[in-house]
């Protein structure tokens, strides 16, 4: 019970951004599947420190970093 309130806050967000991101332009394939990986990696996460494998977790929320990073990086460079 102590992993729902955050499981829901994090869906509610993520999914909100993505409804505002697509309403204000229409992303691409690429940030579709940017927001859908950010997604699944945010519930893998939770379920990594719900099961006590914080070393793992942490691994999981750097490469949430890195595939922030790296979309940011590729939009500046326009390569997608």
């Amino acid at each position: 019970m102590e992993i729902l309130i955050p499981a829901l806050i994090g869906g509610f967000i993520i999914t909100t951004a993505f409804i505002t991101y697509y309403l204000l332009r229409k992303p691409s394939f690429a940030d579709t599947l940017i927001f859908y990986a950010i997604y699944a990696a945010y519930y893998m996460g939770l379920i990594l420190i719900y099961f006590n494998m914080i070393p793992l977790a942490i691994v999981t929320a750097s490469l949430i970093i890195i595939a922030v990073l790296a979309w940011k990086f590729l939009k500046k460079i326009n390569i997608f």
